[in-house]
């Protein structure tokens, strides 16, 4: 069993509040519409190398937004990518893309 990435445009936190309980806190977020979320070679082996910089970062409650990130080194992160011997291009594709739009993050599930 292996891990899938999801991409999404993220916008801002919204707080939802019903009066059934506390605010609830989300993010806005759009599905990437082209990126490819199936499960490929490669891609935990891409998870566990990259270093990752996570949005909003919340000390207080360590799984907001936890899941949402970038390459720290977008740079870095293409440079393996070439290097490897599968194919890549869905995540060379998302990497070019992530240069010019700094709203689009990764998301890790396993």
């Amino acid at each position: 069993m292996g891990i899938h990435f999801s991409a999404y445009y993220v916008g801002e936190r919204i707080t939802i509040e019903d009066g059934m309980g506390p605010p609830q806190v989300y993010l806005e977020k759009e599905d990437h519409p082209t990126f490819d979320g199936l499960r490929y070679r490669g891609d935990t082996e891409f998870n566990n190398w990259v270093e990752k910089e996570y949005l909003h970062e919340d000390p207080e409650n360590p799984d907001f937004e936890h899941a949402y990130w970038r390459p720290k080194d977008i740079n870095s992160a293409v440079g393996w990518l070439l290097d490897q011997d599968f194919s890549t291009d869905r995540l060379l594709k998302l990497m070019a893309e992530m240069v010019t739009n700094p709203n689009l993050y990764l998301h890790t599930a396993h």
